[in-house]
C-alpha cells in the first residue's frame, strides 16, 4: 500500500485491515465493503470514534451480479456468513453489488483484500474491468487450498487469467508459490500481483 493509494476491503468484518491502513495511510482511499448490518455499523463507529475520514463505508454483500441475496449468519460466529446458504444460522437479505458496480463511486483500487467466505470466484466475475484495467494487488484468503491444489481453485484460475502471480503472504520470502501444491491444513491468505 502507498501512502495515497486506493485500499478495497471485501469482507471487511470489524475493519482491522481498512481502519488499520486508513489511519496509517491519511492520504488514502479506503473503501470497507461489509454485508453485514451489525459490522458495517461498527466499522462505522470506529472509524467516528478514531477521527477516520478517509473511509467509505459500503453496506453490500458482493458477487457476479447485482440484486439482492440472503446472507446466512452463523450462530455465534459474525466473522463467517456467507451467501453460499449456509444450514442454521439467522438470515437476512442483503443488496449485492459487483466489484465493477464500485468503480462508479469509488476509485479504482491499488490494493485489495478478499475473504468472502467462500465466493471468491463470483466477486472477481464481477470484477472483470477492475481486474483488466485497475490490476490491483490482491490479498485474498483461500480456504480450499488446504484440499486441492491452489492452481485448481476457480479463483486462483481467474486471476491467472488476468496475468496475476502469487506469493504466500505469511512469508518473508518472496518466492512465488507452486500452484501445483496444496498450501496445508488451514486457511491461508496468499497475495497476487500482475506481472507488469
Amino acid at each position: 500500500m502507498t501512502p495515497n493509494g486506493v485500499f478495497w476491503d471485501i469482507g471487511a468484518n470489524y475493519g482491522v485491515f481498512s481502519l488499520s491502513l486508513a489511519r496509517k495511510f491519511p492520504l488514502s482511499n479506503c473503501v470497507a465493503v461489509e454485508p453485514q448490518p451489525i459490522l458495517a455499523d461498527l466499522v462505522a463507529k470506529s472509524a467516528g470514534i478514531n477521527s477516520i475520514t478517509n473511509i467509505s463505508i459500503v453496506r453490500a454483500a458482493l458477487s457476479d451480479k447485482s440484486g439482492d441475496l440472503e446472507l446466512t449468519i452463523p450462530l455465534g460466529s459474525f466473522a463467517r456468513a456467507s451467501l453460499t446458504g449456509l444450514a442454521g444460522g439467522n438470515k437476512v437479505m442483503v443488496p449485492v453489488k459487483t466489484l465493477d458496480d464500485l468503480l462508479r463511486d469509488y476509485p479504482p483500487p491499488t490494493l485489495l483484500k478478499l475473504d468472502v467466505e467462500g465466493v471468491e470466484e463470483n466477486v472477481i466475475l464481477g470484477g472483470e474491468r477492475v481486474f483488466r484495467t485497475a490490476g490491483p494487488d490482491v490479498l485474498i484468503e483461500v480456504n480450499e487450498a488446504r484440499y486441492q491444489p491452489l492452481g485448481e481453485l476457480p479463483a486462483v484460475k481467474l486471476l491467472k487469467k488476468h496475468g496475476y502471480n502469487f506469493w504466500r503472504a505469511d512469508h518473508r520470502e518472496n518466492v512465488p508459490l507452486d500452484l501445483a501444491r496444496r498450501l496445508g491444513t488451514h486457511s491461508h491468505d496468499v497475495v497476487g500481483m500482475k506481472s507488469k
